[in-house]
């Protein structure tokens, strides 16, 4: 009986590192999916700034060449 009681204290003892070992790489996961989708939003908005700049710019020369070709 004493052996049974050792074995499955053994066996608890396992399952308990195996399940805390499961609960951390579970986090690091999660770390990362939120770290990855930080760095996706950050890139979407500046990549969206750059498209409006960008978008500015071409207007404002569109403006300037036809100020210059229609005006005297």
């Amino acid at each position: 009986m004493e052996q049974q009681n050792r074995f499955a204290s053994q066996i608890h003892d396992q399952v308990v590192r195996q399940l805390s070992m499961t609960a951390r790489q579970q986090e690091l996961v999660v770390e990362r999916a939120v770290q990855r989708a930080v760095v996706r939003r950050w890139g979407t908005r500046c990549l969206l700034l750059l498209i409006i700049i960008l978008a500015g710019v071409a207007l404002f020369g569109c403006a300037a060449l036809a100020a210059i070709h229609l005006l005297p």
